[in-house]
């Protein structure tokens, strides 16, 4: 059958590049319209009677007592659920920054219920549905192609005696470890060249041995709204880019969507020699692939003293792009799988139901801590504002009374001012008298009946003393 709805569940307030690969462009190009299942952060259950399919990605399932709602009212009325994903969360590397910060960690439990007891799970590769077919055996893969109405295609030109070669990573916070993988021979490379290479990381921070360098530049990322996202990464000028990953299950399962958007760019590039871009890149015609340190310093070198290499290799990147890689060719995909999908309707959780019931009871537990702790941070910040409130007004009053003070004191400062004015003055017309009266002075002592008379005076002055 072809469907023409489905209910999507996203408590996301924009659309992401997640949500825009992976439901939005390809349902749009499918024919497909998207009823919201969430409008203003409320769940509305109605929206599962609208549609024949019900869809959620990634750990929409954190917020466990909703996904179970979803979940619930879906299976009662006879509707597959599916869950579309493009990670394998449960392999987080030790030292990923989201591992680290535990950014998923409290939503794990809800997250393996999920894995198991949805209709089905749609996927970006085939790494990735090997991966989680323990969990369920209803995998579907469906790759990530390039919207070319949202990617224009920028062409690549010839740029021959042009420095400093402009060198491009384009990546969220969380790829710094795989930046750290290539950071000798990017120090290596920017060493040789000096000035004729530059650097230019967004989104994630260079490695720690660039930090410093004169020729490297860090742009935070600006924006995780897809549609922005573009329009910045199509204001960045370059002329190779990198693609860096570690050797790790993890990142084996991820897309080569990377590759997509720098082609897109019109950038040749060096990539990890891992299967997201083994798949697409064959090695010295449409890019590079690089396996050690050696062959990531060995292969940007020829990127750089060869312009016309760069050029051949953008050329046939963007070629074939565009014949094998665009949604618009690809869209009947989501049809087709979906169509199985509700062909064989809701299924049984292939796992003992004590266990998921246990599952179930770990996931609601860890919600609820969740939400305590959230409750608990939440009331600490309304006392911290309350506090900072008290300060505010404290503060403010203390301002009111100062400006009161320097109100009296600027009163006194122009009051001593007009005064000093005035004595300034007074000043001015005693030191004129007093020129008038020494220039009078001289006058009469430089008379001849001054000079006369002399001795009389000092005869007078005697007598009085006496």
């Amino acid at each position: 059958m072809t469907i023409d709805r489905i209910a999507f569940f996203t408590y996301s307030q924009d659309v992401s590049a997640l949500e825009q690969y992976r439901i939005v462009s390809p349902l749009k190009h499918a024919g497909i319209d998207i009823v919201p299942g969430i409008r203003d952060g409320k769940l509305l259950l109605e929206s599962i009677n609208e549609a024949p399919l019900i869809l959620f990605q990634r750990d929409f399932s954190r917020s466990f007592s909703d996904y179970l709602q979803v979940l619930e009212h879906a299976h009662f009325m006879g509707k597959p659920v599916v869950l579309d994903l493009d990670d394998h969360l449960l392999a987080l590397p030790q030292y990923h920054p989201d591992r680290i910060s535990g950014y998923y960690a409290d939503g794990l439990a809800a997250f393996l219920h999920a894995l198991i007891n949805v209709d089905a799970i749609t996927v970006t590769t085939h790494i990735l549905r090997e991966a989680l077919l323990p969990y369920n055996p209803h995998i579907y893969v469906l790759p990530n192609y390039l919207d070319n109405e949202w990617w224009h295609f920028r062409e690549s030109k010839l740029t021959t005696n042009q420095f400093p070669v402009r060198i491009l990573f384009v990546g969220t916070p969380t790829h710094k470890p795989d930046l750290e993988l290539i950071a000798e021979p990017l120090a290596q490379i920017s060493q040789k060249y000096r000035a004729d290479v530059s650097f230019c990381f967004y989104g994630a921070e260079p490695p720690e041995i660039l930090s410093n360098h004169p020729n490297v530049t860090y742009i935070p990322l600006q924006t995780y709204d897809f549609q922005k996202f573009i329009s910045y990464s199509l204001q960045l000028e370059a002329d190779i880019a990198i693609a860096p990953l570690e050797n790790n299950l993890f990142n084996c399962c991820k897309s080569s969507i990377k590759y997509f958007e720098y082609t897109a760019l019109g950038l040749p590039g060096v990539f990890s020699a891992l299967p997201p871009y083994a798949e697409v890149v064959q090695d010295g015609e449409n890019g590079f692939l690089a396996a050690t340190p050696e062959e990531w310093e060995r292969k940007l070198e020829l990127l750089i003293e060869s312009p016309e290499l760069r050029l051949q290799f953008a050329q046939k990147a963007q070629q074939r792009v565009q014949q094998n890689w665009l949604i618009q060719d690809h869209a009947n995909e989501w049809q087709e799988v979906y169509d199985q999908i509700i062909t064989l309707g809701v299924q049984q959780a292939q796992v003992e139901p004590n266990i998921n019931l246990a599952i179930t009871a770990l996931a609601s537990q860890l919600e609820e801590y969740h939400n305590l702790v959230n409750l608990g941070m939440l009331n600490l910040k309304d006392e911290q504002i309350q506090n900072l409130s008290v300060e505010n007004k404290a503060l403010h009053q203390k301002l009111t009374e100062s400006l009161k003070n320097i109100n009296l004191k600027d009163e006194a400062i122009q009051k001593l001012s007009a005064d000093i004015n005035l004595r300034d003055e007074q000043i001015q017309k005693l030191s004129v008298e007093n020129e008038s009266l020494q220039l009078e002075i001289v006058d009469y002592t430089s008379s001849t009946s001054w000079k006369i008379t002399r001795p009389l005076r000092r005869l007078s002055r005697l007598v009085r003393r006496k």
